[in-house]
Order: C-alpha cells, then structure tokens, then sequence
C-alpha cells in the first residue's frame, strides 16, 4: 500500500480555505470557507457541525437553536 503524508490539502483551482486539514495527530477534518465543517476523530467518532463528536455520528446545527442528534 502506498502512503501520502501532508498537513493539508487545498483545493488545486487556488481556494486555499477549503479543504483537508491533517494537522491534528489522529483527526481527519474537513474545511470550507476556513471553517471546520466535518471531524473523524480517533475513535472514529465523525461530527457534522461539531468539532468534538461524543458518538459514531453526531449532528449539531446553529440554525436549530443548536439541536444535536446523536446516533449511536
């Protein structure tokens, strides 16, 4: 199996606020407008919205006075 190891990795067009952000030991993040939209943590634990998710799945969003769904 081959491996890349990188920091980051920005969109190729020049949007270099988007993109994978590998620069936390152990967490896989997903940024858009320079912001954190999505983390796989260490556990395997995946947010959406959230930069610490507490289950397999966790949900929070802003907009609904932050309602969170955790599916476990």
């Amino acid at each position: 199996m081959s491996e890349v190891k990188t920091d980051s990795v920005v969109n190729v067009s020049g949007d270099n606020d988007s993109g994978i952000d590998l620069s936390t030991n152990d967490v896989v993040a997903i940024k858009t407008a320079n912001s954190e939209r999505v983390r796989v943590d260490s556990s395997g634990n995946v947010g959406i919205g959230t930069a610490s998710p507490s289950y397999p799945m966790e949900l929070s969003s802003s907009s609904g006075a932050g309602t969170q769904f955790g599916i476990t």
